[in-house]
């Protein structure tokens, strides 16, 4: 009777132990087992996995290195490589494995929608060589087409999107100012490369002729400046021609005009909170 009641005993704790290796198993499955994953990639003992329409009606991303699960992001819409799928050259670029950063360590780009008519978008970048690790983190806003490319030869990939800080302040979005932002890897994480954003001043003729053109627009009738005044000054700012933003605004503004210094006073207030702005402001010397 003994020898049955500790066979017994023994049989309950191999079962128990099934139970709990099976309960392991799913868990280093991830949280979208039992369903087909939206896009799955591998590269060199790494797998990738996104999901869509989870239980909690959200997305989440996993990888797996040498089939363990080692990472996973919940969140919305995500994508092995850019969000705008259809750039087909550019996801070319940053397929799984490449070197994005020219430290000669293959990469992984996951990029997030939030969902929304055209906000917000996140690139996450990770290294998948002999150790896993997340390097950086780009919140790009309404950039769904931003994209990595080598701009100036060295072999690393820049980020292009664009700022935008001055969405919906003078206009709608689509006719918001939204001035391009180039960043380089640099230091384990991504800063203005302002050498590529950097541009000459355009010829005295031109300035001449835009400002003429700025002084003539409707919209003063009313009072109020035109959002081609902003988009002009926002274009020379980030192209680190500030001082002359500042000038072009004093000479298109009409002298019949009033309250030419709380405009500019509010633009500049706008312009503070970029998340660029303290490099935007180094570029340009002020």
């Amino acid at each position: 009777m003994h020898l049955k009641i500790v066979r017994a005993f023994y049989l309950v704790v191999m079962l128990m132990a099934v139970v709990v290796l099976c309960a392991l198993t799913q868990t280093q499955g991830g949280a979208g087992s039992g369903k087909k994953p939206d896009e799955e990639q591998s590269f060199q003992g790494y797998v990738v996995k996104t999901y869509s329409g989870l239980d909690n009606g959200l997305g989440r991303f996993e990888v797996y290195k040498n089939g363990k699960l080692i990472y996973q992001k919940a969140g919305n819409h995500f994508y092995i490589g850019l969000a705008d799928q259809d750039n087909d050259e550019g996801n070319k670029l940053v397929a799984m494995g490449r070197d994005l950063t020219g430290k000669g360590i293959p990469n992984l780009l996951i990029s997030e929608w939030t969902g929304g008519a055209h906000c917000c978008f996140g690139f996450y970048l990770f290294e998948i060589g002999s150790e896993f690790r997340e390097v950086a983190e780009i919140q790009a806003q309404h950039g769904g087409l931003a994209y990595f490319k080598d701009l100036d030869g060295d072999k690393k990939l820049e980020f292009v999107g664009n700022d935008f800080t001055f969405a919906y302040v003078y206009t709608d979005f689509a006719e918001s100012p939204a001035p391009t932002i180039i960043l380089r890897f640099q230091d384990d994480h991504y800063v203005l490369a302002e050498d590529l954003m950097r541009k000459p001043a355009p010829p005295a003729s031109e300035i001449e002729s835009k400002v003429q053109e700025i002084r003539k627009a409707d919209s003063w009738q009313q009072k109020s400046p035109p959002v081609d005044l902003w988009a002009w000054m926002i274009e020379l700012i980030y192209t680190g021609q500030a001082k002359l933003a500042w000038r072009v605004y004093d000479q298109a503004w009409p002298e019949t005009v009033p309250g030419k210094g709380d405009s500019l006073n509010d633009f500049q207030s706008h312009l503070s909170q970029s998340p660029y702005w303290p490099q935007i402001k180094k570029m340009n010397g002020i």
